[in-house]
């Protein structure tokens, strides 16, 4: 079983720069934290949601090139995205595209998880998005009773 359990954002950071150029990186706060402790070897379990587009295959790639586990993840219409674009004095504007598709529920297999591991990390920028809010409340109140 996992030692931590994430439920939120994985998306895309597509980064602009003045001069016209375009890089893709995982980005989400969330996703980040948990994929930095995956690669310190802490067992983690995630929950989000990936589309079939250019985004999702993407970070699928990502996530299965570094054996991160996605069995939690839900396959949503499209795939979260930050249009990033960073001006000449080098600061960066943001915009989320696609926030009503992060899917996230809360059901036994939550709970089971929960059971035995030691952290539930999530973000307030996740309890943004409506259609997950509900399932992230319910996942950090039923980890918080069980202590």
């Amino acid at each position: 079983m996992p030692d931590v359990f994430g439920m939120g954002e994985i998306l895309v950071d597509k980064i602009r720069t003045a001069e016209g150029e375009e890089r893709w990186l995982a980005g989400g706060s969330v996703f980040n934290t948990m994929m930095d402790l995956h690669l310190m070897g802490i067992r983690v379990a995630f929950q989000s949601s990936l589309a079939r587009d250019d985004e999702g295959h993407f970070l699928m790639n990502l996530l299965t090139d570094s054996g991160f586990p996605t069995s939690l993840f839900a396959t949503s219409e499209k795939t979260l995205y930050a249009s990033v674009t960073i001006d000449e004095n080098g600061d960066p504007s943001f915009t989320i595209k696609n926030r009503d598709n992060l899917l996230l529920n809360f059901s036994n297999k939550h709970k089971d998880i929960l059971k035995t591991t030691r952290i539930f990390h999530t973000s307030a920028f996740s309890l943004n998005y409506s259609n997950a809010r509900e399932a992230i409340l319910k996942a950090f109140n039923f980890a918080r009773k069980k202590g």
